[in-house]
């Protein structure tokens, strides 16, 4: 009986050893998981994608800052004039295909002295381009060679409304001023006109000729 306990202790002895060591020896060969943080710089993207938008704005301001003030600045006057087409061809385009093309037939119709017909198609436009300051320009021009100076003058005060740099709109309110015989409103006029572009021949001899009138000879 002491034999058999001795037979059956042995095994169960070894057994135990060899399981505590295979178990050792699998706890050991576990190696911790680590989940990797991914670093892709995404924040660096996001503020070069800033500062290139930022950037683009500040192109954008500039552009529409050097339209709307360089004719004052420009080094002489054919420098002027140059920017001062550019500015007129720019005040031109509402964005609309079908706006700028009724604005054409409309020029066409006050070069071919049809006056009428030029009101009749530019009140189309400003029905559909209500915002446009040259539509409201150029009919203004148009109720102005119908002797409707009334209505010239409120159309002019809607291109200053919406384009306060309007050097064309202010000299023709000046012309409106001289026909009714204002002679200081139209002094007034022309001058602003002449601050956003210097180099407007026909003005110029204006404004010496009402200065003395307006503001008094010098003594």
């Amino acid at each position: 009986m002491k034999t058999l306990r001795r037979v059956l202790i042995v095994p169960a002895a070894v057994t135990a050893v060899l399981a505590s060591a295979g178990s050792a020896s699998a706890q050991s060969s576990i190696q911790p998981t680590v989940t990797p943080v991914r670093i892709d710089g995404g924040w660096i993207y996001w503020l070069a994608f800033l500062s290139l938008a930022l950037a683009l704005v500040l192109v954008i301001f500039l552009i529409a800052a050097y339209m709307r003030y360089a004719p004052r600045f420009a080094k002489d006057e054919d420098e002027a004039k140059g920017i001062a087409n550019l500015i007129e061809r720019r005040w031109t385009r509402s964005g609309s295909d079908t706006a700028d093309l009724l604005l054409s037939r409309a020029s066409d119709a006050i070069q071919a002295k049809e006056h009428a017909l030029a009101v009749e198609l530019l009140d189309r436009v400003i029905t559909l381009q209500p915002e446009w300051a040259e539509a409201w320009n150029r009919r203004a021009t148009a109720f102005f060679l119908l002797d409707d100076t009334a209505s010239a003058m409120a159309d002019l005060r809607q291109v200053l409304v919406r384009e306060p740099r309007h050097f064309g709109a202010w000299a023709g309110l000046g012309h409106i001023y001289m026909s009714a015989g204002d002679k200081t409103r139209a002094l007034e006029a022309y001058r602003k006109s002449l601050a956003l572009h210097p180099f407007i021949e026909s003005l110029r001899p204006l404004v010496d000729k009402l200065t003395p009138e307006v503001d008094g000879r010098d003594i």
